[in-house]
């Protein structure tokens, strides 16, 4: 059963972050002829690159949400993150997912060539819609992905009514 109204249910929405990319992070300056190259950065990077309002620069993981006839059920991508670095909250009719990668331990002198692989502070918001059940939320983490599934409430599965 599609939850009702999901035409403006946006789990990702988020007004706590500016999704622009930040040019304090010197990747739209400093290149010969200078000027703005944030047409150069991929979106999907750019999309995960976010600060909030009070200046923090943080990653977000990629994820997917789907609807299940029982459960809103998130999967996120957090490979190289132990679990215990993973913290899942729910406020108001938003489930946080937030942490830290902390980097591949053993290289913190080597020079990085290449880094494609988000490292430090994340977070994740996703809003929920109207009518789970919060108090019964399930997570379980394995092999780098996360999964959090939030049940809906019995009035949010509705009714089959039989028609005599």
């Amino acid at each position: 059963m599609a939850l009702a109204g999901t035409s403006t249910w946006d789990p990702f929405f988020d007004w706590n972050v500016n999704a622009s990319f930040p040019t304090d992070l010197g990747v739209t300056g400093g290149w010969p002829g200078g000027g703005d190259v944030s047409h150069r950065i991929p979106r999907h990077v750019a999309s995960r690159v976010l600060y909030t309002n009070d200046g923090d620069v943080i990653w977000r993981p990629a994820a997917d949400v789907f609807e299940t006839d029982d459960a809103i059920v998130a999967h996120v991508d957090l490979p190289g993150v132990p679990k215990e670095e993973i913290n899942i909250e729910v406020s108001g009719n938003q489930l946080i997912i937030h942490g830290e990668h902390k980097g591949v331990k053993g290289f913190e002198s080597a020079t990085s060539r290449v880094r494609e692989r988000n490292i430090g502070r994340f977070r994740k918001i996703i809003n929920l819609p109207a009518g789970v059940d919060t108090d019964k939320i399930q997570a379980k983490y394995e092999n780098g992905l996360l999964e959090v599934k939030i049940p809906k409430s019995q009035e949010m599965k509705g009714k089959q009514i039989a028609i005599q």
